[in-house]
């Protein structure tokens, strides 16, 4: 699984998307498009620290249908979590600085390639996830972001023309 990271967690949309960081709709979402990035972008930074400093074996879990939802239909409802603290964005982030995090991000998610595939992360609401799980849960995380991203910025193209 970890052969195909980069084209797998969108980042070079996120690159790409970190030039509008500004961008914002209301009626679309309460965060801009920066904020949106600069989430998924916390969140690969902090799981890939968090699978980096675990012990394996991971701890036994049981079944998840939230979990499951995420990881096999690949999909994550929109407007139903709340953010955990550590990874919710600032308000007044810069293009530059959202796109320095994009950096910082696929540095991260290249060392996902060292990490032993025992490790393992306790997500907040899908619970214990393995180094792939967590792969293939940033892959459908980054996606549900940058669907606002791209709804956002589709609808302020709209509005302007």
């Amino acid at each position: 699984m970890t052969d195909h990271l980069p084209a797998d967690l969108h980042l070079d949309e996120m690159r790409h998307a970190a030039a509008r960081a500004d961008v914002s709709l209301s009626r679309e979402s309460a965060w801009s498009v920066g904020m949106h990035v600069e989430h998924c972008c916390l969140a690969m930074v902090k799981i890939h620290r968090s699978l980096v400093g675990s012990t394996p074996p991971a701890p036994r879990v049981g079944f998840s249908l939230r979990r499951w939802i995420v990881l096999r239909i690949r999909t994550i409802p929109r407007g139903r979590v709340q953010a955990p603290a550590a990874v919710l964005p600032s308000n007044d982030s810069t293009a530059e600085q959202v796109l320095t995090l994009v950096e910082k991000a696929t540095n991260a998610v290249d060392g996902l390639r060292d990490v032993p595939a025992g490790a393992w992360f306790d997500h907040p609401i899908l619970g214990v996830l393995k180094r792939d799980q967590c792969i293939r849960f940033l892959a459908v995380h980054n996606k549900h972001h940058l669907k606002i991203v791209r709804r956002i910025l589709r609808a302020r193209n709209r509005d302007a023309s």
